[in-house]
């Protein structure tokens, strides 16, 4: 299950933060900024069209360039639908901040 959050953290500081510098280890995941940029009706709430839609924006800014096995340096391409249903803990069909805060915790923690 860690190991899923482990996944699922980091796919999602790609999507929506850039790649980390070779200083970090891991990418810094922000629970506030994605559900402001991610949160389109402002509800309070991240629905699924909501989420793929962000992922959508984030492949165009950053092009199909992440696709394949990670190689010089480059990440591979995440499954948008298998995050929102690792991030969708309760499986009501949204995220909402403590998801994803709950999330960044797991993300915190050293990896075994």
């Amino acid at each position: 299950m860690q190991k899923k959050i482990i996944i699922a953290m980091t796919g999602l500081s790609v999507l929506f933060a850039g790649a980390a510098s070779a200083e970090q280890q891991r990418p810094k995941m922000d629970p506030a900024a994605m559900m402001q940029h991610l949160d389109a009706n402002k509800d309070g709430k991240i629905s699924k069209k909501e989420f793929m839609q962000g992922a959508k924006q984030r492949q165009a800014k950053k092009g199909d360039r992440s696709k394949g096995k990670q190689e010089g340096g480059k990440r591979p391409n995440m499954n948008p639908e298998k995050m929102f249903a690792r991030l969708d803990q309760n499986k009501d069909g949204v995220v909402t901040k403590g998801e994803l805060a709950h999330m960044a915790e797991a993300h915190k923690k050293p990896r075994k």
